[in-house]
């Protein structure tokens, strides 16, 4: 019993918490902040209550697959080169311990629980689809439909040690570069293709009945974030004098990642803007490119977003994966609730409450199920 309480550990968790990096903190929290307005109500598709941070607030996932690309690009990178080895084993089953906890409770309730469902939508996928993280194959909207993103990490978590030890031992960083390349490559030809095939010749109102589908959520599309991620952690790693001069000029970096963030947040102020040819094809990829150089602007010390800490972002950012599993329930739930007394959803009470609320089954989902796996992981299993 004993051993079972130190799991809940308040000191396990500060441990944890003082570990973390304040620019990558910054531009998580930044990252589930946009995603959470992006979910919240809108009255229609082109008015968000947050007005343009609303229409572009998917934006947030991107900037996750950017940071969630470096670190487990690096984790694998830096084991390779520090212990010649690299258990694949053990790499899976922390990752698993990361994010199935969570994963399954939000999931449990949603089978079990139809009330529990945002808006009282159907599921958007089977059970079985749901537990093989293939959901986001052929996805239409629905309840629990934004794990679609996990599906995406996790195949792509499923292949990425697999090329690296091939690199490692069989090719060479040169032909891991040229992969890069080809894939980046070939991914942009691929949304063209898409876009030219599926949505041209569908009014632009709808256009996102095609588009999401197709270009949205399957993972072959949404790699330039993840790529990017493992991009940095190659040169960290396997290119250590080229990392010194990049870190040495992190306020450039940081400028050029703030400039394209902001000309990208411009462009898509307008909710339907990402459904044209331009954004799908070429302005995507570059927000992906500034959402990379603000991360390596991150990593700098020699910027401000290094060295700031803002009050609540760690904690926000130590949250926010349970924040992303569970942020669309409790703004239904508490839009729902304060309804009944004639509350609109789009006033500044509705949208405290529904954000206190998140926060709150956050803190309780991280410290209730995610720490005590975590606390296994960490003591079970090292790379």
């Amino acid at each position: 019993m004993k051993n079972l309480l130190n799991f809940f550990n308040p000191q396990y968790q500060d441990k944890q918490i003082k570990k973390r990096m304040h620019g990558l903190d910054t531009l998580r929290a930044l990252a589930i902040l946009l995603v959470f307005m992006f979910h919240y109500p809108r009255d229609s598709h082109e008015h968000s209550i947050f007005g343009a941070f609303g229409n572009f607030g998917w934006v947030g996932v991107d900037l996750f697959f950017v940071l969630s690309g470096y670190l487990i690009g690096n984790q694998i990178f830096a084991s390779l080169i520090k212990n010649n080895t690299f258990s694949l084993k053990s790499f899976w089953y922390r990752r698993l311990l990361r994010t199935l906890p969570n994963y399954w409770l939000v999931l449990v309730l949603y089978f079990l629980i139809p009330g529990f469902r945002e808006w009282h939508q159907p599921m958007s996928a089977s059970f079985w689809e749901f537990l093989t993280f293939t959901q986001n194959l052929g996805l239409h909207r629905g309840a629990y439909s934004h794990a679609w993103s996990l599906c995406v990490e996790e195949q792509f978590y499923l292949v990425l040690p697999l090329l690296a030890l091939w690199v490692f031992y069989k090719g060479s960083v040169r032909s891991a570069w040229i992969s890069i390349a080809l894939i980046l490559i070939l991914e942009t030809a691929l949304r063209a293709w898409l876009w030219i095939h599926d949505v041209q010749s569908m009014p632009i109102a709808t256009r996102y009945l095609s588009y999401m589908p197709d270009l949205y959520y399957p993972t072959d599309t949404r790699l330039y974030g993840l790529i990017f991620g493992v991009s940095i952690a190659m040169i960290k790693n396997f290119h250590p004098s080229l990392w010194e001069k990049i870190t040495h000029k992190g306020p450039l970096f940081f400028l050029l990642g703030l400039m394209g963030s902001l000309a990208s947040f411009y462009i898509y102020r307008d909710f339907f803007t990402m459904f044209d040819f331009s954004t799908t094809v070429f302005i995507y990829p570059l927000l992906n490119l500034s959402f990379a150089f603000l991360v390596l602007a991150a990593l700098s010390p020699r910027t401000y977003l290094s060295q700031l800490k803002i009050p609540g972002a760690t904690l926000i950012a130590t949250w926010s994966y349970a924040m992303y599993l569970i942020q669309k329930q409790m703004i239904f739930l508490s839009t729902e609730a304060l309804g009944h007394f004639d509350i609109s959803q789009t006033s500044l009470a509705t949208v405290l409450v529904s954000l206190f609320f998140t926060l709150l089954a956050s803190w309780l989902m991280y410290t209730l199920i995610e720490t005590p796996f975590l606390k296994l992981r960490d003591k079970r299993f090292l790379v």
